[in-house]
C-alpha cells in the first residue's frame, strides 16, 4: 500500500511538471518555435500525452466507495431478512424437534457477516427455501409471505450487485497499468526534447533557462548542487585560498586545496563571479545558473 502511495505521489508531481512544461511552451516566441523543426510536433506529442494520461487517471480514481456503500447496504438488509425468517424456523424447528431443520438453518449474524458473498447468497436461499417449505405448519410463529417475499428480493437485489465491482476492479487496475506506461513514455519524450531543446541554449538562453526550471521534478529530499566550480593557474595547478565573491548579492566563497568550491542552492539566473587572490589578476567570469542542473565552471587565473 506504502508503495502505491509513493508511486501516487510521484505521478502526481511528474503531472504537474508535463503541465507547467506544455504551458511553458505554449507561450514560446515565434523565433523558438520556427528555429526548433519539430518544435509543434513535440508540443502536441506532450499535450496529447497530458491527456491521455488524465483519461486514465479518470477510471482509475473513479468513485468505487458508492458501489462498495450500495453493496454494504444490500448485504445488511439480506442478513437482517434472512436471520428474520431462520430464527423464526429455528423456534419452530426446536419446539417440534426437527433437528436437521435446526442445524439447517442455525444462522449467527457473525457467522452470514464473515461469509463470502455467494456464500451468504447460497445460506440465504437455504433459509428462503426452508421457509417456504414450513411457512404452511408454521401457525403461531408469525412468519408471514411479506417476510419471504422480502427475502427474496434481498436475496436478488445482493446477486445483481456482485458483478460489478469486479468489473470496475479489472477496469481500474487496467487504467493503472496504462498509467505506467504512459508515464514511462511522457519522460522518454522529455528526455528527447531536453536534448534536441540544448540547440538554443546559447542564442535564446531566456527560453532555455525556463524551459529547464519547469523541468524540475520537486522532491525534497534530493539535492543538488547549483555550482561546481575549479580554479587552476597557467600550469594547470590547483589554486587554493581563492576568494569568489558573487556580484549582487551577499554569497562569498573560497577554493579549498583541490582548487574547488561548490554552491548548493542559488536562484536561478545570471550572475557575475569573482575571483580574487594575492598575486594573481582579478577576473570576472558570467555564470548561468539553471534551477534543477548543475552549472560546471572552470576559471584559469594568470599571475
Amino acid at each position: 500500500m506504502q508503495n502505491k502511495k509513493a508511486m501516487k505521489r510521484i505521478q502526481e508531481r511528474k503531472l504537474s511538471m508535463y503541465d507547467v512544461v506544455a504551458d511553458g511552451l505554449v507561450e514560446a516566441p515565434l523565433a523558438i518555435v520556427q528555429e526548433i523543426p519539430k518544435f509543434k510536433y513535440y508540443l502536441n506529442e506532450l499535450k496529447g500525452s497530458i491527456k491521455d494520461i488524465r483519461s486514465a487517471r479518470v477510471i482509475q480514481e473513479r468513485d468505487t466507495k458508492g458501489t462498495a456503500a450500495m453493496k454494504e447496504k444490500l448485504e445488511d438488509r439480506l442478513i437482517l431478512s434472512a436471520l428474520l425468517v431462520s430464527r423464526k424456523l429455528r423456534a419452530f424447528a426446536i419446539d417440534v424437534e426437527d433437528g436437521e431443520l435446526e442445524e439447517l438453518v442455525n444462522y449467527t449474524k457473525s457467522d452470514l457477516e464473515r461469509s463470502a458473498d455467494t456464500i451468504l447468497v447460497d445460506q440465504c436461499v437455504v433459509v428462503y427455501e426452508a421457509g417456504m417449505q414450513n411457512m404452511d405448519r408454521m401457525d403461531g410463529y408469525n412468519l408471514k409471505e411479506l417476510m419471504m417475499e422480502d427475502l427474496s428480493s434481498a436475496i436478488e437485489a445482493y446477486k445483481a450487485m456482485l458483478p460489478k465491482p469486479k468489473e470496475k476492479v479489472v477496469t481500474r487496475k487496467d487504467a493503472t497499468a496504462e498509467l505506467e506506461v504512459l508515464f514511462r513514455d511522457t519522460d522518454a519524450l522529455l528526455l528527447k526534447m531536453d536534448k534536441v531543446f540544448e540547440m538554443v541554449r546559447a542564442d535564446h538562453f531566456e527560453f532555455y533557462r525556463n524551459y529547464k526550471n519547469n523541468r524540475v521534478l520537486t522532491d525534497p529530499g534530493f539535492k543538488r548542487l547549483a555550482v561546481k566550480g575549479s580554479v587552476k593557474d597557467e600550469a594547470g595547478d590547483p589554486v587554493a585560498n581563492v576568494t569568489v565573491d558573487v556580484v549582487g548579492t551577499k554569497l562569498q566563497f573560497f577554493t579549498g586545496l583541490a582548487g574547488v568550491f561548490r554552491i548548493n542552492t542559488m536562484d536561478a539566473g545570471s550572475y557575475d563571479f569573482v575571483f580574487k587572490k594575492g598575486g594573481y589578476l582579478e577576473q570576472t567570469l558570467r555564470v548561468d545558473v539553471v534551477h534543477g542542473e548543475r552549472t560546471d565552471v572552470a576559471v584559469v587565473l594568470k599571475k
